[in-house]
């Protein structure tokens, strides 16, 4: 279950950062595309692009630059479209508590919890494990069942205990 939590709660905890990721990056497209529409000709054209040949180099470089950000955009977008489909498959509470505890993540988020929901931080952490347990079972079909037996099947496995 360990590698499960650490994914699902990395995938989370980056949610924000993708979206910071995808606007920049629309950012960057929309400048290439100006450049490469015919308002940044200039710029093709200026003393550094000496020859009409290292002009058409930088268009293509530009095109090519175009192609890298697009296929950037469209991976973080698909990670977020999961992360959006896993948490509206959960219940409105446990979408919330993992709101608070790992995409909007902010000092306090425990205390945050512990109110809204008046319980004791006990409970909360309790809230927070039972929450990604869903989520993991929802966004990648991992089972509790199905990681107890993979436990046991390492567990059974001789271990090498070399002497010397």
């Amino acid at each position: 279950m360990h590698k499960w939590k650490t994914l699902a709660k990395s995938e989370l905890k980056s949610y924000r950062y993708l979206e910071d990721s995808i606007c920049n990056l629309q950012k960057i497209l929309k400048e290439v595309d100006e450049i490469a529409a015919g308002r940044g000709y200039s710029m093709i054209l200026s003393p550094k692009a000496q020859s009409r040949n290292s002009a058409e180099d930088y268009f293509v470089m530009l095109v090519h630059k175009k192609e890298l950000v697009q296929r950037q955009i469209n991976v973080c977008q698909d990670i977020l479209q999961r992360v959006d489909d896993t948490l509206k498959r959960l219940t409105e509470d446990e979408h919330k508590i993992l709101q608070l505890a790992y995409i909007d993540r902010k000092r306090n988020y425990i205390f945050r919890i512990t109110e809204q929901f008046y319980v004791g931080q006990t409970q909360a952490y309790k809230y927070i494990s039972k929450a990604l347990e869903n989520y993991i079972l929802i966004a990648y079909g991992v089972t509790e069942e199905q990681i107890n037996e993979q436990r046991e099947q390492q567990e059974q496995q001789p271990k090498n205990t070399d002497t010397v």
